[in-house]
């Protein structure tokens, strides 16, 4: 459990500055970080290029393991998709402490 959490602590580090501190300041011109973007639609249409390519990798992977003998690829596979759900699972955690509400919280009053 305490390495988990450090992995999580270590994983939540890294990610927050990359953003804070690299990819911001580089969409802002006051640092080049030597992003493939510069401007907010560039790092969009970079993150759908990222996002289409992760989905080709793993059905290539996945068109791999059926080449594979079959318990190797149930092994791999099993393997695969446990440390892909690690990872996301961190990924998750993170997402949802950033998550903006719907709605604003609601200050009641204390006295009248």
């Amino acid at each position: 459990m305490f390495f988990e959490r450090m992995r999580l602590i270590n994983f939540a580090e890294r990610l927050s500055d990359e953003i804070y501190y690299r990819i911001f300041p580089h969409l802002r011109n006051e640092a080049d970080y030597g992003y493939p973007f510069a401007e907010d639609n560039e790092l969009v249409a970079e993150m759908i290029r990222e996002k289409t390519a992760f989905m080709h990798r793993l059905l290539s992977i996945e068109r791999q393991a059926e080449s594979m003998g079959k318990a190797y690829a149930e092994s791999f596979r099993y393997v695969l998709y446990r440390d892909l759900n690690e990872r996301l699972a961190m990924y998750s955690y993170e997402g949802e402490r950033h998550v903006q509400p719907l709605t604003p919280p609601i200050h009641l009053a204390t006295r009248s």
